[in-house]
């Protein structure tokens, strides 16, 4: 082989090392891009199912807590006098909720803290700045009549109440879900309770 064909072949091997190296590169960094979409990917979708975990917990919380403190309405939970106008705020407005109410969510969401309060918006001066973090406007008891029998108006005492459940991962409790819902319960002079959900707010 001449010199100068010796020299060619040289080149000609360095060029087709360099692409070769080029392209290894080149696919190199194409599976750490593809790599990366990946992880932001699962940890975009796990973020979102995380939300999403935390709304159904939330949500189911608070209809528990809703269907025990409507069911009991009528029981020792609220008494005659508080519907009375001019009837003493509460220092302490919190009813609480029995554990067994959120007991069996709590065992089938172990991963996951669950809270709820019940609050009497028939609150004192005391607790007051607390009670406007919570959007838990004060309202005392007032008088209203609503159509009732063969379209004759009854007469009702009428309290607002808040009902708040919340959920969260524990260990991220900052990331937390809630649901508020405010209800005007209606006491008739028989004893007889009605209760309406007036707002629902997603926190």
């Amino acid at each position: 082989m001449h010199r100068r064909e010796r020299a060619e072949w040289k080149s000609n091997k360095g060029i087709v090392l360099v692409v070769m190296i080029l392209w290894a590169f080149a696919a190199f960094s194409c599976a750490a891009l593809i790599l990366a979409v990946a992880n932001v990917t699962a940890e975009e979708h796990r973020w979102q199912t995380d939300i999403l975990t935390r709304e159904n917990v939330a949500l189911q919380a608070s209809a528990l807590v809703e269907d025990w403190f409507l069911k009991n309405l009528g029981g020792p939970l609220l008494a005659e006098e508080d519907f009375d106008i001019g009837a003493a705020p509460r220092d302490d407005p919190y009813i609480d909720v029995p554990h067994e109410v959120l007991a069996k969510l709590r065992e089938l969401n172990p991963r996951i803290e669950i809270n709820a309060s019940i609050i009497d918006q028939n609150y004192s001066s005391a607790v007051a700045s607390s009670m406007d973090k919570l959007e838990a406007a004060y309202s005392a008891p007032f008088n209203v009549e609503v159509s009732c029998d063969a379209g004759n108006a009854c007469a009702y005492g009428a309290k607002y109440f808040q009902i708040t459940a919340s959920a969260a991962f524990k260990g991220s409790l900052n990331n937390r879900a809630a649901f508020v819902r405010n209800f005007l319960v209606l006491r008739r002079e028989d004893g007889t309770y009605k209760a309406i959900c007036t707002c629902t707010k997603k926190q």
